[in-house]
């Protein structure tokens, strides 16, 4: 079985953007801390490298349970690719190097946010991603993180992956996704992320044909 994982990454980051060390390091080439000018990734790289870390090590929180039920999963031969969504990075890899960083995509107006959107192109680039032969892609989301997927001018249209589609989100975002993708609405986002390593432990006992006969 082969699995698309994309996880909203997380605030909480080790380290912390707010590091003394880490800030005393960019104040000295002249930078602050990293936000959403992906365009300067070279000269923050250059003034504080030894603070990168691979994104699956650096996010912390709800996503190390994520990697939890990764774990399992692949240590039952089931083969995931795990991707996370950054409002800095964009859709990036788990073993790709990034930096702790400040964003609050909340507070963006709408056409900042609408040009966040065009220059991090996620909706493209996801929809590349899934055209893959892919067995199941599951999302597990943070309600402000729908924008990043394109939401703002086009809707969003997940129906036509050649995989089966599990979205685990917010209960408010339900009619945003409409069939065949099974929605699993979750207030809290830790509660996402068991909700996440419960289904992988399921799938390594049941087919998937079984699991979406289940959940109907």
């Amino acid at each position: 079985m082969r699995i698309l994982l994309v996880v909203s990454a997380p605030a909480y980051m080790s380290p912390s953007p707010k590091d003394k060390n880490y800030i005393d390091a960019l104040k000295k080439a002249g930078l602050n801390i990293p936000s959403l000018d992906i365009e300067n990734e070279s000269a923050y790289l250059e003034a504080a490298r030894q603070f990168s870390k691979r994104a699956r090590d650096l996010f912390q929180g709800y996503f190390k349970k994520i990697m939890e039920g990764v774990r399992i999963a692949r240590s039952h031969g089931i083969k995931i690719d795990l991707y996370l969504l950054s409002p800095r990075y964009g859709l990036i890899r788990e073993e790709e190097v990034v930096l702790p960083h400040l964003v609050d995509i909340e507070s963006l107006k709408k056409k900042d946010l609408e040009a966040l959107c065009e220059k991090l192109r996620i909706a493209e680039k996801l929809s590349s991603i899934m055209q893959q032969p892919y067995d199941i892609v599951i999302l597990v989301l943070k309600r402000e993180h729908l924008p990043l997927l394109g939401t703002l001018k086009k809707g969003l249209s997940l129906s036509n992956a050649a995989s089966k589609v599990i979205v685990v989100s917010a209960p408010s975002l339900a009619k945003v996704f409409g069939e065949p993708i099974k929605f699993v609405g979750i207030r809290q986002i830790g509660k996402r992320a068991e909700a996440f390593v419960k289904l992988v432990d399921s799938l390594t006992v049941r087919t998937l044909k079984d699991y979406f006969k289940e959940a109907k």
